[in-house]
């Protein structure tokens, strides 16, 4: 190889290779469960079901066939960002009352990207969209 030229292998570990910084203390904020925090929506997506979430990675058998029957159904998928994480909620259509769709609509008004909106932290520590 002529000198002053870098090897492919050479190129490709320049490109990867991130800035890392010391640090004497790190702090993180740890919501407990049934506390709200805010999040802000960084993207919407609509369409159905089967074609939001992958069905067949569902380890739940019982969920994973409840989700298999109303993987024809249109959703709208939420996603959402708290400190730089970001998180997904999907929301069946549903013009019912008591759906979670319309109880979101109820609050907010319209959901658009961008948004802040509130979350609260469920008992296994996931976040999800208060209503």
């Amino acid at each position: 190889m002529p000198r002053g030229r870098k090897s492919v292998e050479e190129e490709k570990v320049e490109e990867i290779s991130l800035s890392v910084e010391e640090l004497d203390v790190v702090k993180v904020p740890l919501p407990g469960t049934g506390e709200t925090i805010k999040a802000r929506i960084t993207k919407i997506v609509r369409g159905k079901l089967g074609d939001l979430i992958d069905i067949e990675s569902i380890r739940n058998p019982v969920v994973r066939e409840r989700m298999a029957q109303k993987s024809s159904r249109y959703a709208l998928q939420i996603w959402y960002e708290i400190d730089g994480m970001e998180y997904r909620e999907t929301l069946l259509y549903s013009l019912h009352p008591n759906s979670k769709l319309v109880q979101l609509l109820k609050k907010y008004g319209e959901l658009k990207k961008g948004m802040e909106i509130e979350v609260t932290i469920n008992e296994r520590g996931y976040p999800r969209i208060a209503v």
